[in-house]
């Protein structure tokens, strides 16, 4: 019954293990490509060039097609490559600033094969050597989730680079989207002094398409422009229950991980006890047998050869008997600690092996036998094995 009930735990936690693992961790897509996106700064006029890793996961060859969308002002790459199942390419892009204004420009590497089309995000941020401004944008605490009719939060930090001085400017808000259409923008003017940092919030149009998009910021002093991007996506609202989605299905698996973890060890604990069990009744007899031997040792010494051929008789017999005994005896304890393992009740057997331990140090059955044989003081002697270490020691092999 036990084993029928571990049976089917096991059966359900392989099952929600192989949901969670498919959740989490989906088959590897058959294109991989490394960075996952590309941010590349290029000062008015000049150029930058790049590495990118491309991976066929597929099991078969497979042709490649790579070219750059929305950044033909930057440059032209148009190439056509094939690899082997497991084989990877290092495509080097080179671009030039050929439109000499400051700004940011977002496009996309489009990368296609006969089945699947990957985009890589690329971002070109074009910036005045003379710009006054340094600007560092991050995803703001509470705002992961961005999604259509939510919340976009940036936290802004803007550096004078030339100290601590008041200036008034002009900033700009744009969000824009990897073909470089323009999603919505703001501005406004302020005075900054030195430096200044906070939060940027804008409310994301409900009809926004899920996808990559890029916040830009734009500040203007004097007519010198700082630019500044980042690259967010808007994706599906999630579930703000906590025990709903993948949260819940990573509950379930540690939690279920959990209760197997404590079956399989109190099982392992059970067969340990029933291992003890074995070892301590094969130390029982071999403590017995070491008796008689000693025994048998001190009758060699009796002087009178018939009496002591008898005596050795009896003794033979008596070791038959009281090997009987003892592995009656141990047959009964085996049953008995089944019967506690089948119920589960692993603290029932620990107390019973303390008590049989105990019990086999007494040896009473070895005992009542040699009496009747010899007169040897088996008490005394086990007392003086005993004082030898003989329990700790020998007792115990």
């Amino acid at each position: 019954m036990v084993q029928k009930k571990f049976l089917v735990i096991g059966i359900i936690i392989l099952l929600v293990f192989a949901i969670g693992i498919y959740y989490y961790f989906p088959e590897k897509e058959g294109i991989s490509i490394k960075p996952f996106s590309l941010q590349l700064n290029i000062l008015v006029g000049g150029q930058v060039s790049s590495e990118i890793l491309i991976t066929n996961n597929e099991k078969t060859r497979q042709d490649f097609s790579v070219s750059l969308e929305n950044l033909e002002e930057f440059g032209v790459i148009e190439e056509e490559f094939a690899l082997e199942s497991g084989e990877s390419k290092i495509l080097t892009i080179s671009l030039k600033d050929s439109l000499q204004k400051v700004g940011i420009y977002p496009g996309k590497l489009v990368v296609k094969t006969d089945y699947l089309t990957k985009i890589l995000p690329i971002i070109i941020g074009v910036k005045d050597k003379n710009r006054i401004f340094t600007i560092n944008q991050n995803g703001a605490i509470g705002y992961s989730n961005v999604y259509p009719g939510g919340e976009l939060g940036i936290d802004i930090e803007i550096f004078d680079m030339n100290g601590a001085n008041l200036r008034e400017i002009k900033i700009e808000y744009l969000i824009k989207n990897l073909d470089g259409e323009l999603i919505l923008s703001e501005q406004k003017d302020m005075t900054i002094y030195g430096s200044t940092s906070f939060t940027k919030v804008l409310v994301i149009p409900d009809s926004l398409a899920f996808g990559n998009y890029v916040f830009i910021t734009l500040i203007d002093y004097k007519g010198i422009k700082s630019p500044a991007g980042y690259l967010f996506g808007v994706r599906e609202k999630q579930n703000e229950n906590l025990f709903n989605g993948k949260f819940f299905i990573l509950v379930i698996l540690v939690f279920l991980f959990g209760i197997f973890g404590m079956f399989f060890y109190f099982i392992k604990t059970r067969d340990d006890l029933m291992i003890k069990l074995k070892k301590q009744q094969s130390a029982e007899l071999k403590r017995n047998l070491e008796f008689i031997k000693y025994s048998k040792a001190k009758l060699k010494k009796v002087k009178s050869v018939p009496k002591r051929k008898k005596k050795l008789r009896e003794l033979e017999v008596a070791k038959e008997k009281v090997i009987k005994k003892i592995k009656l005896k141990q047959k009964r304890q085996r049953r008995v600690l089944k019967r506690l393992k089948k119920k589960g009740r692993k603290n029932e057997m620990t107390e019973k092996l303390k008590l049989w331990e105990n019990q086999g140090y007494k040896m009473d059955d070895t005992e009542k036998e040699i009496k009747k044989i010899s007169k040897i003081d088996m008490k005394g002697q086990v007392a003086e094995w005993k004082g030898q270490g003989y329990k700790v020691g020998f007792l115990n092999k």
